[in-house]
């Protein structure tokens, strides 16, 4: 889908994308515990949340020090109680898939499948010359998934590459989860 900056209906929002990933990855219940043991609205796995891959998402510890949890131990048992709280959470989890975005180039389908999948094996099935199509079964239908959440909420469709520019984020998140900006 193209659309232009004069076109404000159709306009791709960030945070619009969030709450379809949201509704995917727990249906909004911060208590979520997948099957393989991913936590919380963003079902972010505790052994990865104090190192996630790019650059720009703190890790767990860091995430709940800023708003004021003791942290006993960086370990995890302690990132696995912290990823309940829903602001940690999203802290740690929407630096993340904006990370995956930039190293996807902003390709909506490869960066939504490394969300789910892991992005060690996007990247390896990109390397090979395959795709998302490539992979199993969930991995296939998990963009379209959220494509249809999206078109649901918002009656616009995802684009399938979005400016890297839309990936700034404010430098402190307003508190509160109603409070989710792009």
């Amino acid at each position: 889908m193209a659309w232009g900056r004069g076109d404000m209906d159709n306009q791709f929002i960030f945070s619009d994308l969030i709450n379809a990933l949201i509704a995917r990855e727990s249906k909004g219940d911060p208590m979520a515990v997948s099957e393989k043991g991913a936590i919380g609205l963003m079902q972010v796995r505790p052994e990865y949340a104090h190192d996630l891959y790019g650059t720009n998402a703190p890790s767990v510890f860091d995430a709940a020090r800023q708003r004021g949890f003791d942290v006993p131990a960086e370990d995890v048992a302690t990132a696995r109680g912290l990823l309940f709280d829903p602001e940690i959470n999203m802290a740690v989890g929407d630096p993340y898939l904006r990370d995956l975005f930039r190293a996807f180039g902003g390709d909506m389908n490869n960066a939504l499948t490394a969300y789910n999948a892991g992005p060690d094996a996007m990247q390896d099935v990109l390397a090979r010359g395959e795709g998302p199509q490539d992979m199993g079964q969930q991995a296939r239908e998990y963009s379209g998934h959220i494509r249809q959440l999206y078109r649901d909420a918002t009656g616009k469709e995802l684009p399938n590459q979005i400016d890297l520019q839309q990936l700034t984020r404010p430098r402190q998140r307003p508190s509160g989860l109603l409070g989710m900006t792009q």
